[in-house]
């Protein structure tokens, strides 16, 4: 046998026929041989011939013979399991060769992303527990989490039996950093057990901001070391009147660190019953487990009572450590998001995320406006001459007679009848950011503005807003700003209308280096296209050079925060309108009511969509991505 190839083999499975004797020895230069040609311990030692036939005692004695025997490579992560020959049945084994060839598949994979995971670029950072640096791919985690004065300290110290954390008795919080505690596993010596006391939010000194970035810093340089999280245990004061907003805080913090798939692994743990009567006690659990705790609970979570004796910790921590076997999460959601995420992305491709299938970036003429129509002297493009919006996704038309490509490219506007602010948004977000991937360059960007308007409305004023967060400052001198249908007014209130936007509106965009012209005529918007073509052409919009070069998300942009700000603004109005309008009351503001519950309903999910997500933020404050 022998291991030349470079490629190494990710697994390999060795059969023994526990039947018959002598039983042969793997020699020393076996196991060298193996350790060499394996990407790490996947070996699976399986004992054959386990039928109803064969004597059980005998198999059985053989089995712990050759258990002894392979305990070299047991020691170095082997897996020893009973294997039934095919074709035959045995009370005494359930695996099969199927179940070998997945045991092997999953702990290949399980070693890849082991191995990716010690690479995360987080993990180069001094952790701020010296423990950390002794950590082992062996050891199981058990995070002990609540609010401060919860009671996390003494639950660690009933279950070490040792007063190694300390336990506060007045106001001020004890716990200010994770306290990693080192427990004997009770079945396997050769595994540590790693209860971590946590600090609590709203901590006596230590800001909010900064209990996170401890915890999720811990969290995430465990995760890299591949230490096992076994399971979360949360801990709440039964002795606690009411859910006052303290504990309610901490709580959806720890929903969020946690996530959904995780919450199956989480223990939420009554505690202080000793300062409570027994009647009230049990109404305040059944409060917990029917109104605070119900959704945790239908996701998997289990309740339990700590009664500050070792006896009913290691209760606890024996649920958890049986529920290891059965369960398939090896992690928290803030685990995975900052290490797991951050490793398999590439710089400049989170707006990649926003991409749809159904995306449409280039069209045959189905959309536009009158100035392309204009321009290219034909009618390529549908002008709206009602209420509908006509453009709804991005359209691009090539200029003819050019040497080079040159595109005029159609955005819908925002407040479109048919399509969210945020939807159009992402649009062109996406084009932007597609094209400048591409090495697309932006000649310069026209904002067309109706001089038929009698006044700058919210909807002309969020649009103009956007426009600038998109652009930036420094994309100012490639702006031309044009008013737009000239004919439909008279001279005099046209050029008074375009006085005001000039003086009030676009005043700060004018000083920074855009030009103001008028589209009145086919020949007036081959002038605007020509003056862009004779000037320089940008190196990015500001929402190119966030999305791309600074590989931001969409919601952390400008143009996303100006946005979210923009909808939390409207969504407080029209829930002012709904409180109105139920005042009222009467039969005949009853589609006046569902229509402003939908607008709300809309509203808030374009806001939520507009949230930085917690990972995100953290990954800020440790330093892993850019501001």
């Amino acid at each position: 046998m022998r291991c030349t190839k470079p490629k190494k083999i990710s697994g390999l499975i060795y059969l023994e026929d526990a039947s018959s004797g002598p039983l042969p020895k793997l020699s020393r230069h076996s196991v060298e041989l193996l350790d060499k040609c394996l990407e790490g311990p996947n070996v699976i030692l399986a004992t054959t011939g386990w039928n109803d036939s064969n004597p059980t005692k005998a198999l059985e004695a053989r089995h712990e013979e050759l258990r002894e025997q392979w305990k070299p490579f047991v020691d170095r992560g082997a897996s020893v399991i009973r294997l039934a020959a095919p074709g035959k049945t045995s009370k005494e084994v359930s695996h099969r060769s199927e179940d070998i060839f997945k045991l092997v598949i999953t702990k290949a994979e399980e070693m890849v992303t082991a191995a990716k995971r010690s690479q995360w670029k987080g993990k180069g950072k001094v952790p701020d527990d010296k423990f950390l640096e002794d950590a082992r791919s062996t050891d199981i985690v058990i995070p002990i989490m609540g609010p401060t004065g919860a009671g996390k300290s003494t639950f660690v110290n009933a279950v070490a039996n040792n007063a190694f954390a300390v336990v506060g008795h007045n106001l001020k919080s004890e716990t200010a950093q994770l306290q990693p505690i080192i427990l004997q596993h009770p079945n396997n010596p050769a595994r540590r057990i790693i209860i971590v006391d946590t600090p609590g939010f709203d901590d006596t000194y230590a800001a909010d901001s900064e209990i996170l970035r401890r915890i999720a810093n811990w969290l995430a340089q465990s995760y890299s070391a591949n230490m096992t999280l076994a399971g979360v245990i949360y801990l709440h004061e039964i002795s606690q009147a009411r859910m006052l907003g303290t504990a309610r805080k901490n709580l959806d913090m720890f929903n969020k660190l946690c996530g959904d798939a995780a919450t199956k692994n989480v223990i939420l743990a009554t505690t202080k019953w000793s300062q409570v009567a027994g009647g009230t006690a049990d109404r305040r659990e059944g409060q917990l487990k029917d109104r605070h705790w119900d959704g945790m609970i239908r996701l998997g979570a289990r309740m339990a009572r700590f009664t500050d004796t070792h006896e009913s910790g290691w209760n606890i921590i024996g649920s958890i450590l049986d529920h290891m076997s059965t369960s398939d999460i090896d992690a928290v959601e803030i685990q995975k998001e900052l290490v797991e995420i951050d490793m398999s992305h590439d710089k400049g491709k989170q707006w990649k995320k926003e991409v749809k299938s159904d995306d449409v970036f280039i069209d045959d003429g189905k959309a536009g406006d009158l100035f392309i129509n204009n321009l290219l002297g034909k009618d390529v493009a549908r002008v709206g001459d009602d209420l509908q919006s006509e453009t709804q996704h991005i359209h691009h038309y090539r200029l003819p007679g050019s040497s080079s490509r040159v595109f005029i490219v159609d955005t819908p506007g925002f407040d479109d009848t048919s399509t969210s602010d945020r939807e159009i948004l992402r649009r062109i977000a996406v084009w932007m950011a597609k094209s400048y991937s591409s090495d697309m360059k932006v000649a310069g960007i026209i904002y067309l503005q109706e001089i038929t308007q009698t006044r700058v409305t919210g909807t002309m004023r969020k649009n103009l807003d956007m426009f600038e967060k998109l652009c930036g400052p420094s994309a100012a001198a490639s702006i031309i700003l044009a008013t737009s249908k000239w004919s439909e007014v008279k001279p005099d209130v046209g050029n008074r209308r375009e006085a005001q936007l000039r003086d009030e509106h676009w005043k700060d965009m004018l000083m920074d280096g855009s030009k103001l012209r008028r589209f009145d005529s086919p020949d007036a918007a081959r002038k605007i296209v020509n003056e862009i073509r004779a000037r320089k052409a940008l190196d990015a919009a500001q929402i190119q050079s966030e999305l791309v070069d600074v590989d931001k998300l969409l919601a952390e942009t400008d143009a996303g925060r100006t946005l979210r700000y923009t909808l939390k603004e409207l969504l407080e109005q029209q829930k002012k309108t709904a409180t109105r309008l139920r005042e009222q009351g009467g039969d005949d503001i009853h589609n006046q009511i569902i229509e402003n519950d939908n607008k709300i309903r809309s509203l808030l999910g374009q806001v939520n969509d507009l949230k930085v997500p917690l990972s995100r933020k953290i990954m800020r404050m440790l330093g892993l991505v850019k501001s």
